[in-house]
């Protein structure tokens, strides 16, 4: 009997290239209302002490509000701009 487990991206994004591109290309091509997953996917993805250190933003902060990935707390421009920062890409 075959078992199969949810693909989760956060398993390709190995690299600062890679995360850098998949949050590009979810900017380009997905809703705004995706915004705030796919930053909690490349976070899970990276350091979170790195991360607070490069945002100024408290870990205990983007823990919480990473805690669910399906459905991120709502971010303010400063967050996204921050994180986006963070990661490589301009907003």
């Amino acid at each position: 009997m075959a078992i199969f487990r949810r693909w989760e991206i956060v398993e390709q994004l190995d690299s600062e290239d890679e995360i850098r591109l998949f949050l590009e290309s979810e900017m380009k091509t997905g809703s705004l209302n995706a915004l705030p997953r796919a930053l909690a996917k490349a976070a899970k993805a990276r350091s979170i002490n790195q991360l607070a250190a490069e945002t100024g933003i408290e870990r205990h902060i983007l823990c919480t509000m990473f805690l669910d990935t399906e459905e991120p707390h709502d971010f303010s421009l400063d967050t996204v701009a921050r994180l986006a920062k963070a990661f490589g890409v301009s907003v």
